[in-house]
């Protein structure tokens, strides 16, 4: 077993601890800019390059457990960086979404017929 320094392991451990939750806000925050015409010309990339990175991960662990043993560190560490890529654009994402929302500018409050 290898061993891993605590500044290594508690951000590990807080990134597993959010991955579900993150899941689901990517999945329920991707369905709402995917169906808004409004928001999808704004998001739509970001939405369906997010969707697309939980999809590849889903498949990759998947592949994993079907085809090969998850015994194997190299698998393991292939399937880490794919969910910190994930977790980074759904953290992009909801950022991005949030901060333009709350405070837009002010040729998106143009667009939009905002006061």
């Amino acid at each position: 077993m290898v061993q891993q320094r605590a500044f290594i392991r508690k951000p590990l451990g807080f990134l597993a601890a959010a991955y579900l939750p993150s899941l689901f806000i990517a999945v329920g925050l991707g369905a709402f800019v995917l169906f808004r015409k409004t928001h999808r010309s704004r998001y739509g990339w970001l939405a369906a390059l997010v969707l697309f990175t939980y999809s590849y991960n889903f498949t990759a662990c998947l592949e994993v457990a079907v085809v090969h043993l998850l015994e194997y560190r190299r698998y393991i560490t292939v399937q880490m960086y794919f969910t910190l890529l994930a977790q980074f654009f759904v953290l992009w994402f909801m950022l991005e979404f949030t901060l333009e929302n709350a405070w837009p500018r002010k040729t998106t409050a143009a667009r939009y017929n905002c006061p």
